[in-house]
């Protein structure tokens, strides 16, 4: 797309990289949610986009600032007061258009047959933030259920069935998923899942059936294959947003991917 972006949570934040994930049951419509956020939402300054897709459900709250998305083979561009569905394994990428970015971005437990952006008042948004500042201070998440159970209404009638997510799945997939293209290691995995290099490759093999190494080459191939379908730019560029240093090694990864 010749811009340069994101993918929300890996550009820097004010609130820190590190911030703590929280689990809230949200009765949102007639049934409850399980919603997976970050405490603080994300101030975006410094972007690079990232090609990448998650085994749930995600939905960006935009609070401040302008940020466009692709979303599959679409392009969206959203404003404050604006909310994207996207759906479980979607790819998509983001990029500020204009101004620092208030982001909040949060994973549901529901799956959706297609993206959809709807608005809500900017200042709703802005007050979630707000409380779920609160609520890691005071541990009261009361006010930060009933916000996201406002925002969450409009996409209700679109959710379908209710998709449970295992903890160390969860963590191990969006692992990959948001680090494929930076120089990662075992180790750094472990320190996310609380465990040794030992057990943690085990925790791989166990939910992707594969280890650590061949995982992010498969994440890498798999990005590089939807940027070279969606986006008119050379292997060189394609290899080095997805994580190679050399256009050689990316070639090689990718014929041998192909013969797997």
């Amino acid at each position: 797309m010749g811009k340069e972006g994101t993918n929300v949570g890996a550009g820097k934040s004010v609130t820190g990289k590190n911030s703590p994930n929280y689990e809230f049951v949200v009765r949102v419509g007639d049934s409850d949610w399980n919603v997976i956020t970050a405490c603080s939402p994300f101030y975006l300054q410094e972007c690079s986009q990232v090609v990448h897709r998650h085994s749930c459900t995600e939905i960006h709250m935009v609070a401040a600032g302008s940020l466009g998305y692709q979303v599959g083979e679409k392009q969206y561009t959203l404003h404050a007061g604006d909310v994207m569905v996207i759906p479980a394994t979607t790819f998509h990428s983001n990029y500020v258009v204009e101004g620092e970015m208030q982001v909040l971005v949060v994973r549901v437990d529901r799956s959706f047959e297609r993206p959809m952006v709807y608005r809500v008042l900017p200042g709703i948004i802005a007050e979630l933030c707000g409380e779920l500042h609160r609520a890691e201070q005071n541990g009261n998440c009361a006010r930060v259920r009933e916000y996201l159970a406002l925002i969450l209404s409009a996409a209700a009638c679109d959710s379908g069935i209710l998709r449970s997510v295992r903890d160390k799945e969860l963590i191990i997939e969006e692992f990959f998923a948001n680090n494929y293209n930076k120089e990662v290691t075992l180790a750094d995995l472990a320190v996310e899942l609380d465990l040794s290099n030992v057990q943690t490759e085990r925790q791989i093999v166990k939910y992707l059936g594969t280890t650590f190494r061949k995982a992010i080459a498969e994440k890498r191939i798999e990005a590089a294959k939807h940027i070279l379908a969606t986006e008119g730019i050379s292997l060189t560029e394609v290899a080095e947003r997805v994580g190679y240093k050399s256009y050689s090694g990316f070639w090689k990864a990718f014929h041998s991917n192909k013969q797997e």
